[in-house]
């Protein structure tokens, strides 16, 4: 009956990028949603260079960094208002900025070359969100590597929170939260131009955002938003995976060896970290306990949230691996169709 047809031809209408260019096959209900959110992001940087060029650096020159106020003088966005009209805080906003521009660039550029160089059957195949993800998956890889590195370097090569945990900070510490605020904001604009992600995803970048915005005018707890991200190296194993399973490349050692690599990166990262900072939060709770109730019910609230979201996704990722076909079972898959 044409009742009965209606699901079969609305699933052979899936979209695909065909041999249209991108920039006409985006569907125009992410065109403006995108254009707004870049104009918004200009917008606020031009404000925000004129209002403290002008208004703040005039008066101001060498007011290098900020003089956070606690107790009874307690402010905070007294405090955020220091802090950015500072040249401290100045050059947090820069990098943020360049980092979300940074993004893009890369993203724009890795797009163009896999567009002129995969293979043309195989990229006309693939639909709208996957189109994002081949230029999406390389700044969120370079993000992971970076931040994953400069994190383990700042905690446990320089030792920045050795002798004071939850007032150690270094100059590394605003580039790590600065890189990190502008990638999500990019990531945030990508996952919903390609028709959206879970509400998960959005609370878990928008929590980020907060413990970053937190520490970095404040600096104070600085170990907890550096720690967490340590966790953001597992992206590595989970873009290779979704860039080997694009390319059809699953009945190789690597995409079965990699499957591997990722399961575990969850569990021996994604599981410990948060109960690690826990635990050292545990250890200095004397001292914790007498800083200001909005810094503690944030990392109670925040770190509670990651790291529920953490087990969530390690389970996820053991449900599929065990679940998961062997290479044997592929190459016999393969030479069954042979």
């Amino acid at each position: 009956s044409a009742c009965a047809k209606l699901p079969e031809m609305a699933k052979q209408k899936k979209p695909k990028v065909g041999n249209r260019d991108i920039s006409s096959s985006t569907p125009p209900e992410w065109r403006l949603p995108f254009f707004l959110a870049m104009s918004f992001v200009g917008a606020v940087a031009v404000v925000w260079m004129g209002i403290i060029e002008v208004k703040f650096r005039l008066a101001e020159p060498d007011k290098h960094d900020a003089d956070p106020k606690w107790g009874e003088e307690f402010s905070l966005f007294g405090n955020m208002y220091e802090c950015f009209t500072s040249l401290r805080g100045e050059w947090i906003l820069v990098m943020a900025l360049m980092s979300f521009c940074f993004c893009f660039i890369v993203h724009a550029i890795t797009w163009l070359l896999f567009r002129a160089f995969m293979s043309k059957e195989l990229y006309n195949s693939l639909p709208y969100p996957d189109i994002w993800f081949l230029g999406q998956k390389i700044p969120s890889s370079l993000h992971g590597l970076g931040v994953g590195l400069m994190a383990i370097k700042i905690v446990w090569i320089d030792e920045v929170f050795q002798e004071d945990l939850l007032n150690g900070y270094s100059p590394l510490c605003d580039v790590i939260m600065a890189f990190s605020l502008g990638y999500e904001f990019y990531d945030i604009i990508v996952m919903y131009l390609q028709t959206g992600a879970n509400i998960g995803m959005y609370v878990h970048h928008l929590s980020l955002c907060v413990a970053f915005l937190l520490s970095f005018t404040h600096k104070k707890l600085a170990f907890v938003a550096v720690v967490m991200l340590i966790t953001e190296l597992t992206v590595l194993p989970s873009n290779l995976h979704w860039f080997l399973k694009t390319f059809k490349m699953k009945q190789t050692r690597l995409f079965h060896f990699n499957q591997g690599v990722r399961l575990w990166s969850f569990v021996l990262l994604r599981l410990p970290v948060p109960t690690y900072v826990f635990y050292q939060i545990y250890l200095h709770f004397d001292a914790f306990s007498r800083e200001n109730a909005i810094a503690r019910f944030s990392v109670y609230i925040i770190v509670s949230f990651l790291c529920l979201m953490n087990i969530y996704w390690t389970k996820t990722m053991f449900i599929l691996y065990m679940n998961r076909t062997t290479l044997k079972q592929e190459l016999a898959k393969k030479q069954k169709q042979k």
